[in-house]
């Protein structure tokens, strides 16, 4: 079985740029940094060899590591080497990363320690180094603790202590010495104290105490971490880092049932976090929705269903253009149109020209929007579902989980009111997903239908 495939090159401003050959790349990085064009340019190299494993790709990324020089072309360049290497598992990179432990560039130190956990580096003398590292005070050591507790050395034990006692432990140090208690030691004593970082007004202290709690490896914090005001990618990756494999049922919790009801991500299915001191104008709710803050924008959508909708018709008739620009404002949107209806014939055409958009090329597979926009789309056009089937299941034409598994939910729904003779050829090519959850579904609707 194939596992999900890993993009090294998402999430970096020149994945949409066009890509450097491997020569390219390379030719860039001989070049002595007062013959660059670009300050950017041995970064920019060193994230495209991404693409292009082998010796020469090595050779060419430990050589820029090793490099001693201050230069901001090298500097950056230096960060972006080590974690290329790291993403291509170049373990005989691992003394030239370690000795990155020692520069004066505090993101350098956070990376190189990033890489060192990614390539599970044994080496006791670096592994002594990063536990060293957490008394200086211009470290990111909150970085370095999430390291130390992936890597599995319990030295780190009298440091996470002393930041826990410390009443004056930043809040994002301190949550990570509380996750690597647990994980670490079993030790899940403070774990309520992550229950209260989820609820801070700091949306990135929240961001961060979600991840605190998924790595404090605790399967019974799950519930509250599906429930948390966060993007619904985090949410993902915590029931897929926390729920055991090779189990359908655990507790009250029946996978497929979860997964639904986290795809669907409905606001009432949300802790959101505060209320509305007096009943909002329908038009501060609309823009609510472009926000950055997700528990504000989950707040917005909960109280928007409760509208009518032909009054939030024309408020929309401002913003369509502005949605077409903003991934965070479409998720938000189709959430809106999935769990709303009444709209007018020209509103729901518009919708629909949103959302085969949002299914286009014009965005990364991964996007968070695509999932439920598939949902939304099926439940305006059913035929389309037919018309897309084998493509939305194909691992290769999508490449995101999710996105298949909505599928799967799309097809659930539709075999609830007609037959489709042919699912059962969709389901058992299901069965051999990638995905875990993928083939939990077509297994679970294959059995429910009688497709077995």
């Amino acid at each position: 079985m194939t596992s999900e495939l890993h993009n090294p090159l998402r999430n970096s401003p020149f994945d949409n740029l066009p890509p450097l050959t491997h020569q390219q790349a390379l030719e860039i990085l001989s070049r002595p940094a007062n013959e660059l064009k670009m300050s950017s340019d041995y970064y920019k190299a060193a994230f495209h060899l991404a693409r292009y494993p082998g010796l020469k790709t090595e050779e060419a990324l430990i050589d820029l590591v090793e490099s001693k020089s201050l230069e901001q072309s090298v500097v950056l360049g230096r960060r972006k080497a080590v974690d290329t290497l790291a993403k291509l598992g170049c373990v005989r990179a691992i003394p030239s990363i370690g000795n990155c432990l020692n520069s004066s560039d505090p993101y350098l130190v956070e990376t190189a320690a990033w890489a060192l956990q990614s390539l599970k580096c044994k080496d006791v003398d670096l592994i002594k180094r990063l536990i060293l590292l957490l008394d200086d005070p211009i470290q990111h050591r909150r970085s370095l603790i999430k390291s130390i507790s992936a890597l599995g050395d319990q030295r780190v034990l009298d440091k996470i202590k002393a930041f826990i006692e410390d009443p004056s432990t930043p809040i994002g140090i301190r949550g990570a010495s509380i996750s690597a208690m647990s994980s670490l030691f079993g030790q899940r004593e403070h774990i309520l104290e992550l229950h209260d970082h989820l609820r801070v007004d700091n949306q990135n202290d929240r961001h961060c105490a979600f991840h605190d709690i998924v790595d404090s490896k605790d399967f019974n914090q799950l519930g509250i971490l599906l429930r948390a005001p966060v993007s619904p990618s985090f949410r993902l990756q915590a029931i897929n880092l926390l729920w055991p494999k090779d189990i359908l049922k655990k507790g009250q919790m029946e996978l497929t049932h979860v997964l639904d009801k986290l795809i669907t991500d409905h606001p009432k299915e949300i802790d959101v976090l505060t209320k509305y001191a007096s009943e909002p104008k329908n038009s501060f709710l609309v823009k609510e929705l472009f926000g950055t803050d997700f528990n504000r924008c989950y707040l917005a959508l909960k109280t928007l269903l409760n509208r009518e909708t032909k009054e939030l018709e024309p408020l929309l008739d401002d913003v369509w253009d502005k949605i077409y620009k903003d991934y965070g404002a479409i998720y938000f949107f189709v959430q809106l149109f999935n769990l709303k209806s009444g709209w007018s014939r020209d509103g729901y055409q518009r919708i629909q020209n949103l959302l085969l958009f949002s299914l286009g090329n014009s965005w990364p597979d991964y996007m968070k929007f695509r999932p439920i926009s598939i949902l939304t789309l099926t439940l305006y056009r059913p035929d389309m579902l037919h018309e897309n089937l084998s493509r939305w299941l194909d691992h290769e034409k999508t490449p995101y989980w999710v996105s298949r598994y909505a599928t799967l939910m799309a097809l659930e729904t539709s075999l609830k009111d007609h037959s489709f003779r042919q699912a059962g050829k969709y389901l058992k090519y299901c069965l051999q997903d990638s995905h875990r959850f993928v083939r939990v579904k077509a297994k679970a609707i294959s059995h429910n239908y009688g497709f077995t």
